[in-house]
């Protein structure tokens, strides 16, 4: 992927700055309190909360915000159905957008959002025009779903990389630092194993030592991975995608582990930069290994955020790997 996003060079656009969007369906007034509770509920009951923080204070702005949605929406006799769409309790977040319904979940990864659409109401406060409402419209193949939230909602840098957002979180992980070996090429399937595996054999045998100056386990302190100054101006090229991408998997999860792995604390920020990215793997990765290098989890968020998104395998692989519970779900 070129890099036309002005993204400080990276070869990727810029992470999603945002964490989640809580939508409330089309407004009705006698069911008001019900429906907004409800939304309030089901999005931070799947660990939504920012900083993986649960249900505590930021469910109670979710509810806040669903309600304000719905009364603003009622007031404006305004309805989901009046753009064609179907309305739903929503979340959106880096990965995707959770649609809630009499089903169960419905999980849309990017690669299945075809347009996200936001259309922003105003009104006049003493000559001033103030947002009241926004209406978000997700479509995905045949179906439009469409979602309210108070106010105006920050989607701007979503609608403009949904494209490059896509393409990014179809990218297969790859096992060695040039994107040109790669996990098991079959999307959706478990791969931090895999990574993890592949980090233990490579920090043991030192077969990027090349790469990283790192010579085999054995010729260094016994249980004292790390890392040269080459080492981390190396992972940190790749962390911050600004390598020349040989192949075309994606090194960053793999970098990740490495940094982790080594105890490379100069990584840490670059290693959290990566908690939101648009492809879950590289997120969930990126937020133990952040937690492992000592950041604090309400910054860089918990795995049961993006658990959704992911297979079980991985989520149990990353929990065992960093051990502490913090990272593996809400508190």
């Amino acid at each position: 992927m070129s890099d036309s996003t002005g993204n400080g060079g990276s070869n990727y656009p810029p992470t999603p700055d945002f964490r989640y969007v809580a939508l409330a369906p089309g407004a009705s007034r006698r069911r008001v309190a019900l429906t907004a509770a409800g939304t309030g509920i089901g999005v931070f009951g799947v660990g939504l909360g920012v900083g993986g923080g649960g249900l505590g204070v930021t469910g109670a702005a979710a509810l806040a915000g669903g309600i304000a949605a719905w009364f603003y929406a009622s007031r404006r006799g305004a309805s989901a159905a009046q753009n064609g769409s179907v309305q739903a309790p929503m979340a959106i977040v880096p990965w995707g957008v959770l649609v809630f319904t009499s089903q169960g979940i419905r999980v849309l990864r990017w690669g299945g959002v075809e347009d996200v659409q936001v259309e922003t109401f105003h009104e006049m406060d003493n000559a001033t025009p103030i947002a009241r409402l926004s209406r978000v419209t997700i479509v995905a193949g045949d179906a439009r779903y469409a979602g309210w939230a108070a106010g105006r909602v920050g989607l701007e840098r979503l609608e403009t990389h949904l494209r490059a957002y896509a393409d990014e979180a179809a990218g297969v992980p790859a096992l060695d630092l040039d994107g040109d070996a790669t996990v098991d090429d079959v999307l959706f399937e478990p791969a931090v194993e895999q990574l993890l595996d592949e980090a233990k054999r490579a920090l043991k045998t030192g077969s990027f030592g090349q790469r990283l100056s790192l010579p085999p386990e054995s010729y260094r302190r016994a249980g004292a991975n790390q890392a040269a100054d080459e080492s981390v101006v190396a992972l940190d090229a790749i962390l911050r995608g600004r390598t020349e991408r040989v192949g075309v998997a994606d090194a960053r999860p793999l970098a990740a582990i490495l940094a982790a792995q080594l105890g490379a604390t100069a990584l840490r920020r670059p290693v959290s930069a990566l908690s939101n990215s648009p492809h879950p793997l590289v997120a969930a990765v990126a937020r133990a290994a952040a937690v492992k290098l000592g950041a604090n989890v309400k910054n860089v968020g918990t795995l049961d955020e993006v658990a959704q998104f992911l297979c079980e395998p991985d989520v149990a692989q990353l929990c065992g790997w960093i051990g502490p519970p913090t990272v593996c779900q809400a508190a």
